[in-house]
């Protein structure tokens, strides 16, 4: 049990260390061509932050463990948009663009609710998974022809070189292996369902990159890049990770996932685009509100587990 704690740890540090090195050699890249710190958020820096949830999808699917696969990307969702973005919205009040009210939180409800349609049989078959992927092109597509207006701020911080990406792209696979195979070991020892494991240990692991890059963007001034990434990786999860994982093996759908943890991730994304709505502004009540929400949710999900099924 203690060696696949350990794993556990490993894995968890091997991931976030990978995405650092990717985020920093993406943005490298990005600045190199001028691109606005929003674009950044929502494509490079999202899919960066996103590469754990879509390693850990990955390797999940091949291992046959469903419930990881799709709890990790549905818990990730719920987390970054209530625990995560809470978080970060604590550390500082943070001014929302209007393309992130009007144009990216609609998709995002939308990339939820595709996601939802292709689970309603109770399985994400691999031509869904491949759908979802191509959804996910054409709105980086978009994005790209539409939304590409440089920004005309300049960056302080001396940003790393692109070949970070290369040692970031070797290290993630690795840590998202150690860190499925030792999560789907602690499920089995404790008895508790993968779903479950998925929905909240796996998916706050993952989701680890998403805040340390949110928090030090806003610390630096970049509230655009931080609120495009948390966005983003919103958009990035349900269909590009979940659908990686869906095109290399089926993926079964557990009891609770569409009837209550769906629901309410879309529940927890309508409350986000309201607060950002008002005045264009999250504040800090409005963040302990979405830190609440996540907390209510870990404890019903909890509490459902323990509940034997009649």
């Amino acid at each position: 049990m203690l060696e696949n704690v350990a794993y556990f740890i490993i894995g968890v540090a091997i991931l976030i260390k990978g995405s650092d090195w990717i985020v920093d050699g993406a943005k490298a890249l990005a600045r190199r061509f001028s691109l606005p710190q929003m674009f950044v958020g929502l494509t490079i820096t999202s899919v960066g932050t996103s590469i754990p949830e879509i390693a850990t999808s990955m390797f999940a699917a091949w291992n046959g463990a469903s419930g990881i696969a799709i709890g990790n990307i549905v818990g990730s969702c719920f987390v970054q948009i209530t625990l995560i973005l809470g978080v970060v919205g604590l550390v500082r009040e943070m001014d929302v663009e209007r393309t992130a009210v009007h144009r990216d939180g609609p998709f995002m409800i939308l990339a939820m609710l595709i996601l939802a349609v292709t689970m309603a049989d109770r399985v994400v078959s691999r031509m869904e998974g491949i759908v979802l992927v191509l959804i996910y092109v054409g709105y980086l597509l978009g994005l790209f022809l539409w939304g590409r207006t440089p920004d005309k701020e300049e960056e302080d911080e001396e940003l790393a070189s692109t070949w970070w990406l290369v040692p970031g792209l070797v290290a993630v696979p690795i840590g998202a292996n150690l860190f499925v195979k030792s999560a789907m070991a602690i499920a089995q020892y404790f008895s508790v369902s993968e779903t479950l494991i998925g929905l909240t240990l796996v998916s706050v692991g993952t989701s680890l990159p998403e805040l340390t890059v949110s928090v030090m963007a806003l610390r630096r001034g970049a509230t655009a890049l931080s609120v495009g990434n948390l966005i983003g990786s919103n958009i990035t999860d349900p269909l590009l990770s979940l659908g990686s994982g869906a095109a290399i093996r089926d993926l079964t759908v557990e009891h609770g996932i569409l009837e209550f943890n769906i629901p309410l991730t879309l529940l927890a994304y309508v409350l986000a685009i309201c607060y950002f709505h008002t005045e264009h502004r999250l504040t800090r009540r409005e963040s302990m509100a979405l830190v609440i929400v996540y907390i209510l949710f870990l404890v019903v999900n909890v509490l459902e587990a323990r509940i034997p099924a009649a």
